[in-house]
């Protein structure tokens, strides 16, 4: 594993290792304190307190940096509150119907604001409307309604 950030956590670290997953990508946060006990090196009192590594296989790190750089680009910051102003076509194949009820869910969606969550490898904003809703919509169908404060995100269950 590569060491791609260190720091005290935070909701930046939460949303890089949630996005990176979501790209399929195996990252993860580890304490540092854990990662050098797990080298031999254990001091008392650790001088990292109670910092993070954030970590990405060695054979993904191009990938993953790449990933995270095209969000630096984007105009939603993880955390921000937006508003769905629009939704995308639903195209599916002849003979498909929607089974899982996605149009209805996006058709209650339009209007409603939400915390932007993350993105995934397409540059696609994911957003929870629901607690077991997971939604991935293009950027230019959501409007800034409030830009994040500098706070953690709760987790959610």
């Amino acid at each position: 594993m590569e060491i791609i950030a260190a720091g005290e956590p935070c909701v930046y670290f939460d949303a890089m290792v949630r996005t990176l997953q979501n790209a399929g990508i195996g990252a993860e946060q580890l304490p540092i304190v854990e990662y050098d006990r797990q080298r031999g090196h254990d001091p008392k009192p650790h001088p990292r307190g109670n910092e993070v590594y954030v970590l990405v296989p060695v054979e993904r790190l191009e990938e993953a940096l790449k990933i995270l750089l095209a969000i630096v680009a984007r105009k939603f910051a993880i955390g921000d509150k937006v508003k769905l102003v629009g939704r995308p076509p639903l195209l599916f194949a002849p003979g498909a119907e929607d089974e899982i009820g996605t149009e209805k869910l996006l058709r209650r969606m339009v209007g409603k604001t939400y915390t932007v969550r993350g993105y995934d490898q397409y540059g696609n904003v994911e957003l929870r409307p629901t607690r077991k809703d997971t939604v991935w919509i293009e950027p230019n169908f959501l409007k800034l309604h409030v830009r994040r404060k500098n706070k953690r995100i709760p987790n959610e269950a």
